[in-house]
């Protein structure tokens, strides 16, 4: 009898063990994709290089709209190169709406707030972003600076969560130079 009991809770001990190893994970992502790889914030970490051109008036895409009844200027960059830890190489999208009548600084009012949305198509995903930030001169020739916060509003690979903080260099002639790092869940 007692060989019986040893041998039993050798193998309750082993299910027990194992058990976590077969179990199902419920957390399931849009198309069926699982994040169990993902069970805590993972950091993501890219870039964003592109020509682009600007245009008066506001984005129209997605959070790239300008408030209404504002002075906005669009930048708008297409097939830029994207590379991301996590969400691979790829291409972007990008819009950036700078927002004229909100100019601030007291030194000549250098700065304009942003609003912006970068959609991606990446080798394990394809997010979009939504931007919000702002511009400002760094010299007279009208290259800029921008800073700000990125939110992850659509992902095939991450649902809990995903944000990042970016700085860019822009260009006089719509050239982008964006770097971003956050996290993702």
């Amino acid at each position: 009898m007692r060989k019986v009991l040893f041998v039993f809770a050798i193998l309750a001990s082993i299910s027990f063990a194992i058990a976590p190893v077969f179990a199902q994970d419920d957390s399931v992502l849009q198309n069926g994709i699982g994040d169990a790889g993902f069970a805590n914030q993972v950091r993501i970490a890219g870039s964003l290089v592109g020509n682009g051109n600007f245009s008066a008036g506001s984005c129209a895409t997605g959070f790239s709209q300008c408030p209404s009844g504002d002075s906005c200027t669009c930048l708008t960059v297409m097939d830029a190169r994207f590379s991301s830890s996590r969400i691979g190489p790829g291409r972007a999208n990008l819009f950036l709406t700078f927002d004229q009548t909100a100019t601030f600084g007291n030194l000549g009012n250098d700065c304009t707030p942003i609003y912006g949305e970068l959609d991606a198509i990446a080798k394990k995903d394809s997010p979009q972003f939504s931007i919000w930030g702002a511009s400002c001169d760094i010299d007279t020739a009208g290259n800029q600076t921008a800073n700000g916060a990125m939110g992850m509003s659509d992902s095939l690979l991450f649902s809990t969560s995903g944000y990042a903080t970016f700085t860019s260099a822009i260009g006089k002639g719509g050239h982008v130079n964006l770097k971003f790092s956050g996290k993702a869940q």
